[in-house]
């Protein structure tokens, strides 16, 4: 928990409230408990000791420090596999994204779906996830790739069969364009088998470019392909 710091002996500093850690405070060490933030509130000092001074803005900087070292984006990830023990590969997924990428907070069953593309190929099983994280999007997908090359993935052409595929559907409300990385992912709400687990955790996310919650865009999604929850024993 949180409690007040100690104020200074009348005389030298007006009292003055910060919220600071149990234990002895350390900008490089310390991390705040998952989901809060902590605000600087303002304050006034008057006072002609500068040391008194120097340490309240030492203290207040060190902690807007952690604070924002501590930030977490939500990004929302796709798993894919149709290769080889597709469970076993999106299980090492999550193990490998939970290690390297940030907490998983939400994740859907597991759906297998019909390839798209080329439908000569195995079925998929795709799960989609929450993924708490302090990487900025294009670290984000240098990472995810670095776990599917971990994983066996070997890129020979569009829509081929593949033990791991991760895509970013979401990152926050942030909309990217560039050679490399597009966010949102662009054929997000016309494919079910990414909406369908997307409605599953987050159906009223809404969509940062077209403005509608993942629940609208499955009603008008036109993708014919099936989608059935995967029933593991």
């Amino acid at each position: 928990g949180l409690r007040p710091a100690p104020t200074f002996k009348e005389g030298h500093c007006t009292p003055v409230t910060f919220y600071t850690t149990p234990a002895p405070f350390s900008a490089s060490t310390y991390r705040p408990n998952r989901g809060q933030f902590y605000e600087k509130k303002h304050c006034q000092i008057k006072s002609r000791d500068k040391n008194c001074k120097q340490v309240v803005k030492l203290f207040a900087s060190c902690l807007t420090f952690a604070v924002i070292m501590d930030h977490k984006n939500e990004t929302y990830l796709l798993l894919g596999s149709n290769l080889g023990d597709r469970l076993h590969y999106l299980q090492e997924a999550r193990k490998l994204i939970t290690e390297k990428i940030g907490e998983i907070s939400l994740a859907s069953g597991l759906y297998e779906t019909e390839p798209w593309g080329i439908s000569e190929q195995p079925p998929y099983l795709n799960q989609a996830l929450q993924v708490r994280t302090s990487l900025p999007p294009a670290d984000l997908m240098h990472s995810l790739l670095h776990i599917e090359q971990q994983l066996g993935r070997s890129r020979s052409g569009k829509w081929e069969p593949r033990s791991i595929d991760i895509d970013i559907l979401f990152y926050g409300n942030t909309i990217l364009n560039t050679p490399d990385l597009v966010i949102p992912h662009p054929e997000l709400h016309r494919r079910n088998f990414a909406l369908i687990p997307m409605l599953e955790i987050a159906p009223e996310l809404v969509h940062p470019l077209l403005g509608k919650t993942i629940e609208e865009l499955f009603d008008e999604s036109q993708d014919p392909l099936d989608v059935m929850l995967f029933e593991t024993e």
